[in-house]
């Protein structure tokens, strides 16, 4: 939140927009959540085709983006590099594998 407050980007979440999709029913949404329903993964030609229409919009492209979750693959990291998209930096985050269980633990469904 701190770095996209300060210099203005775009956040752009994985699982944002994966629930965004979801919600709005969209022809993505649906395909994405029967995956989820069945508690898979959602295939990586998904999350890159929402990714890439999100980032197809004017306010990521006025203000610049921060993704966060993506990419998780190498196919995701390789769709990157064949759309173009480069990023200007990292930001990697060192958190406790105390605090990664819980948050983890936290999120349990079953």
């Amino acid at each position: 939140e701190m770095l996209v407050k300060t210099f203005n980007f775009v956040h752009i979440s994985t699982g944002d927009l994966l629930r965004s999709e979801v919600r709005s029913k969209s022809s993505l949404g649906t395909t994405a959540q029967s995956y989820m329903t069945k508690g898979q993964l959602v295939p990586d030609e998904l999350v890159i085709e929402m990714l890439l229409q999100r980032m197809s919009k004017d306010d990521v492209r006025e203000h610049g983006w921060l993704l966060d979750g993506f990419p998780r693959t190498v196919n995701q990291a390789r769709a990157m590099i064949k759309e173009g998209i480069v990023s200007d930096g990292i930001v990697l985050l060192n958190v406790p594998d105390d605090v990664v269980s819980q948050r983890i633990t936290g999120r349990r469904t079953d």
